[in-house]
């Protein structure tokens, strides 16, 4: 999509293994035992580039073609190959869960999925810890129409799958910049009790984003302490949950996180675990859990 972007081309061509696509007069036909994807962005929106911005594109087509469906290339016009008849997904099953979208024919299985359920989109995110991370967008409208026939896929990895073609799929892609907790410290916290300058009892979290909890009132977000143990984050003390009824959290600034017990102090070995379902403002997650510890006044990352 990007090389898309920046060549100014409208069409993309994605061959699986053992398949490929021969172009005639400007027409294709696929041939091979899996498909070919075939992207239309002639439509599509991108995001402006540039130093500092993030990859998204929206508004793109997207198909998927199997052996014997052709593809005229001066007028996108589609010609699906006789030995296949189109789905009726009213009377499919729900839509499955995607683990990996870029692992061995999970894109197809996905997008198979898809069509055939009574879903209307699918999104799902690539989490690296040193690539870029994604989400990728599929859907469906009135035009996304799929056919299947009775053979299987040759692969082995597309086991219990039918051959199946797919046309006019919405597709997009958006880059997604993760939460990255970047700093916790014992003091400069002004809510919570008073305790002189001891503030063992007392811990700030900042993140890289704005975060998006609760509700805006006063000089910050604040969030239930009921919600804490199961959407945002955990305080422990060996195997003891001491978030609910014992702390109270607030958001300053949109990007620091206070977390304040409401008696005592923070003992050796307690320790704070991030969720991942924590989100900022733009929805982008934290990717992974983050643990941090406390020994001797400090706090400290395990993972």
């Amino acid at each position: 999509m990007v090389a898309l972007r920046d060549t100014g081309k409208e069409i993309g061509i994605g061959c699986d293994e053992g398949t490929g696509l021969s172009i005639i007069n400007n027409v294709g036909t696929v041939n091979g035992d899996q498909g070919v994807f075939i992207v239309d962005v002639r439509n599509a929106v991108y995001k402006a580039s540039g130093s500092g911005n993030t990859f998204g594109v929206t508004g793109a087509k997207l198909h998927y073609l199997t052996h014997g469906d052709t593809y005229d290339f001066t007028t996108g016009h589609i010609i699906i190959s006789n030995n296949k008849t189109l789905f009726d997904e009213s009377t499919s099953a729900n839509l499955a869960g995607v683990n990996n979208i870029f692992g061995a024919y999970e894109t197809t299985k996905a997008i198979i999925n898809l069509v055939k359920s009574t879903e209307t989109s699918l999104t799902a995110t690539v989490k690296s810890s040193s690539e870029p991370n994604f989400q990728v967008l599929f859907g469906k409208d009135g035009d996304t129409k799929a056919y299947g026939s009775n053979s299987s896929y040759a692969d082995s990895a597309l086991s219990g799958y039918k051959i199946t073609s797919i046309v006019g799929l919405n597709f997009g892609i958006n880059e997604i910049v993760p939460l990255v907790p970047s700093v916790l410290e014992v003091q400069g916290v002004a809510a919570g009790r008073a305790n002189g300058n001891n503030l063992t009892y007392a811990a700030t979290i900042i993140f890289n984003n704005s975060l998006k909890v609760g509700y805006v009132g006063g000089s910050g977000s604040y969030i239930n302490d009921s919600e804490v143990p199961e959407h945002f984050l955990e305080i422990k003390r060996g195997s003891t949950i001491l978030t609910q009824g014992s702390s109270s959290l607030k958001i300053i600034d949109g990007t620091k996180l206070e977390v304040v017990l409401k008696s005592g102090d923070f003992a050796n070995g307690d320790t704070i675990i991030l969720k991942t379902t924590i989100v900022d403002t733009n929805n982008n997650p934290l990717l992974v859990e983050e643990t941090y510890v406390f020994n001797n006044g400090a706090w400290s990352k395990t993972n």
